[in-house]
């Protein structure tokens, strides 16, 4: 036989059961003080593995180098309990020979720093033959290193014994939770098999045990590290802050982990960061939730901020917390738990300061004004941060600043004395306002400064120069007269443009000086339209006069671009252009300024006259290139003049060209081909504007000339027609006709001609030919024909057609 190997000197022979309870309650006294918080760990069961563990023997030897039992591990997917499904098992490998007492193998956990173990256990089964001596157990290590055994199984144990940890073997799984009332505080858990018996343990046969479902309860013996960044802040100082603040904060945990986060306010959390799915956590019906490993949580560091609006809080003291849990708090077994936090106290003041109560200006002399003086006020009820500024300026009656703001520090001020304003006489207010230490300021208190309230006369004769008028012609663009003032003289014109309903479309103009009385440059509105100027009068004391009001009237939009004083227009350069009915053109020109250098990007209003009509049409604007030349497209239509507009300011430039059109009419007719004897039937059209009573003549041709042989005035829209009997042709003949409108006063197009309309007469056919004499007509009756002579009243006959008798100036050649 080979030789039994010798076993360790430093583990313990055997362990006494009381020494082993009296260490078991020394570990639970210990930890009375130690406990931070608990949570539960479960292995090999609820679909958990068995995580990392350690194994270990005594047993090697030549025969066996890794000792003589296997360490096994089945566990996987299982429930909770796991049942036969999950497993770690020791097996006895060796099938002969004597184990010597102590031999053992062991599979244990150990507890990684900052976590201790409370408690633990588990199912076991011994499968197979366990031989007299073996021992399948559990035992925790304390941090001395003391061994405290909480289940000794083997066969011949009476069930109960030994304090209620020795336990007779089983062959299926059987619970072994924590057999004592009190908890440990351990730093490893061990399931091992081992030889108890002084005379050796027989090795035949299999000595296998078993164990699954291992319940670990632990404690996390230590709080989060937490506490607030940018300790040099105002918010973390205390000092009085507002708006957005950044809250930084640094938190890490030794132990389970970080398992939530959360920033609160007087107690009420604000902001919450759940780490909840970054943990390595299950659950089961039998256990709860439970962690898969010592460590289930993210450990940080980490680095985290938020941004509080204190707005959202009312003005004052408030605390603010940033606290944290590990996992063993959020768990909190055992009536543990809690968390840990940073506190601060922050000052938070959101509102600006009311106005100065009671202002009042206080000055040697109220009767008039002086420009220096001095202002008292209340300071207003404020549940924030002090006053710590006095803000003023000094504004006139229309609100603009006539002496810029100054600041004066100091802690809740109530008066100011020595307050400059201009030196000019006005009408001037004091306004002050104050600021708190956060910089909030609020509104303004306004009060008069004492001066001469008598308004100047409003300005007579009030004229505006037509913006026709050349600069050089008037220079002015509005002149007045001042009515004589006995106070203090005038030193200022005001002036506003108002459209019709009275809206301000350019706001109040000044125009300082030593009793004014014309104005060079209006500004006025952008767009074309009818407006009124409303002007008044300012002393040196700021009293303001009443206004007086004239129209203005511009027909084309403001140019951004001023300086224009040359405009030309023309068609292909010239003045007038000859187009055909149906045919536009193109207007255009250029824009210069007085040194004659062209003015780019300026636009041009266009408008169009047709010709005998008093009023002009907007056409659309035209913008001059870089050359200051422009171009306008001119759509087809009658004969119109022209015109192109340039304004700036008041003063306006314009120009005119002429464009003449050819009237072309329409003619046609029923029938190409009409037989002797028979009508034929001619209509068309002119277009309009103005196309009603304009007279149009058919013309036919003969030789190299045209024979008029009708004359009609237009009615209906311009429509006109006649009728013709076609009598003396004897053969086949075509004859070329053409409508002619002349030059008509209040027609707008000049004299034109139709397209050539060819028209074909053939003799009537024999058998039905009737020819009846000159003023008879051919009449049927029953069946027969006959001539005979038609009178009608006035002469007129009845085919003719149109509202007008025609006119006949000669007759179509045979």
């Amino acid at each position: 036989m080979s030789p039994k190997p010798s076993l360790p000197g430093n583990r313990p022979v055997t362990i006494a059961l009381c020494l082993m309870l009296a260490s078991l309650a020394v570990a639970v006294l210990c930890a009375a003080t130690a406990h931070a918080a608990d949570y539960k760990m479960l292995l090999c069961a609820g679909n958990n593995g068995s995580n990392s563990f350690q194994t270990a023997t005594n047993t090697a030897y030549s025969k066996y180098p890794s000792g003589i039992f296997n360490f096994e591990n089945y566990c996987g997917p299982a429930p909770d309990p796991a049942g036969n499904n999950a497993f770690l098992r020791i097996r006895d490998v060796a099938a002969d020979g004597t184990a010597a007492e102590t031999a053992y193998g062991s599979i244990s956990w150990t507890a990684p720093p900052w976590v201790a173990i409370l408690q633990a256990g588990g199912y076991t089964r011994e499968p197979s033959a366990f031989n007299q001596g073996w021992r399948a157990r559990f035992w925790l290590e304390g941090f001395d290193g003391s061994t405290n055994n909480t289940l000794m199984q083997g066969s011949g144990v009476d069930n109960g014994s030994c304090g209620g940890i020795c336990w007779a073997t089983t062959s299926t799984f059987g619970s072994h939770v924590w057999p004592f009332t009190s908890l440990g505080y351990y730093r490893r858990f061990v399931f091992e098999v081992t030889c108890f018996r002084p005379a050796g343990c027989d090795r035949s046969g299999e000595n296998i045990a078993d164990a699954n479902t291992m319940t670990l309860t632990l404690n996390d013996v230590q709080s989060p590290d937490l506490y607030f960044l940018a300790q040099d802040s105002s918010l973390m100082q205390g000092k009085w802050v507002k708006g957005s603040q950044w809250v930084p904060w640094y938190v890490h945990d030794n132990g389970s982990g970080i398992r939530e986060e959360w920033v609160a306010l007087d107690g009420a959390a604000r902001h919450a960061l759940d780490h909840g799915g970054e943990c390595d956590i299950g659950a089961s019906g039998p256990s709860g939730e439970f962690a898969r490993n010592f460590q289930p949580c993210p450990a940080g560091p980490y680095w985290h901020d938020w941004t509080l609006n204190t707005a959202t809080l009312p003005d004052g003291a408030h605390t603010l917390q940033v606290c944290a849990r590990d996992y063993g708090q959020h768990a909190g077994l055992n009536g543990t738990g809690g968390q840990a936090c940073d506190s601060r106290t922050i000052h938070v003041d959101n509102t600006a300061p009311g106005a100065p109560a009671g202002l009042e200006v206080t000055s040697p002399n109220p009767a008039r004004y002086l420009p220096e003086f001095g202002a008292k006020w209340q300071l207003p009820s404020n549940s924030g941060s002090p006053i710590t500024k006095v803000h003023y300026n000094v504004i006139d009656a229309g609100g603009e600043v006539v002496a810029p703001a100054q600041t004066v520090s100091g802690t809740n001020l109530a008066a100011l004395s020595k307050i400059e304003g201009p030196a000019k006489p006005g009408d001037y207010r004091l306004r002050v306002w104050l600021e708190d230490e956060v910089g909030l300021q609020g509104p303004a208190a306004t009060v008069p400064i004492p001066h001469d309230t008598t308004p100047p006369a409003a300005p007579q004769d009030l004229a505006v120069t037509s913006p026709a008028t050349a600069r050089a012609a008037d220079g002015f663009d509005l002149h007045w007269r001042n009515a004589p003032d006995s106070g203090s003289p005038i030193d200022a014109a005001h002036y506003q443009v108002l459209d019709d309903s009275g809206r301000v479309l350019v706001p109040s103009e000044t125009l300082s000086g030593s009793n004014p009385q014309a104005i060079a440059d209006l500004d006025t509105p952008d767009a074309a339209g009818r407006y009124s100027l409303r002007l008044w009068l300012s002393d040196e004391e700021g009293n303001v006069g009443a206004p007086a009001t004239v129209p203005l009237s511009y027909e084309c939009m403001r140019s951004p671009v001023s300086g224009g004083a040359g405009l030309d227009a023309g068609f292909a350069g010239q003045p007038l252009e000859t187009v055909q009915q149906g045919q536009g053109s193109t207007l255009a020109g250029n824009l210069r300024d007085a040194a004659g250098k062209p003015l780019g990007a300026a636009p041009l209003c266009v408008f169009s006259t047709v010709q005998g009509e008093g009023g002009r049409d907007f056409l659309g604007i035209a913008i001059t290139d870089a050359t200051g030349h422009w171009r306008f497209p001119v759509p087809a239509g009658p004969s119109r003049t022209l015109g192109a507009l340039y304004r700036s300011g008041h003063r306006e430039l314009a120009t005119s060209a002429a464009l003449r059109t050819v009237v072309h009419p329409t003619l046609r007719a029923r029938r190409s081909v009409i037989r002797t004897g028979r009508y034929g039937h001619l209509e068309g059209e002119i277009p309009g504007p103005n196309n009603d009573d304009v007279v149009v003549v058919l013309q036919v041709r003969q030789g190299k000339g045209w024979l008029a042989f009708r004359r009609y005035r237009t009615r209906g829209g311009g429509h006109f027609e006649a009728d013709y009997l076609f009598r003396r042709t004897s053969r086949p003949t075509t004859y070329e006709m053409r409508a002619q409108v002349r030059d008509t006063v209040g027609y707008p197009y000049a004299q034109g001609e139709s397209d050539p309309l060819y028209l074909r007469v053939v003799p009537a056919r024999a058998h039905r030919r009737h020819r009846c004499a000159r003023g008879s007509h051919l009449l049927k009756r029953g069946g027969r024909a006959r001539c005979a002579r038609v009178r009608h009243p006035g002469g007129r006959h009845p085919r003719h057609r149109g509202g007008h008798r025609s006119e006949q100036p000669g007759a179509l050649p045979n």
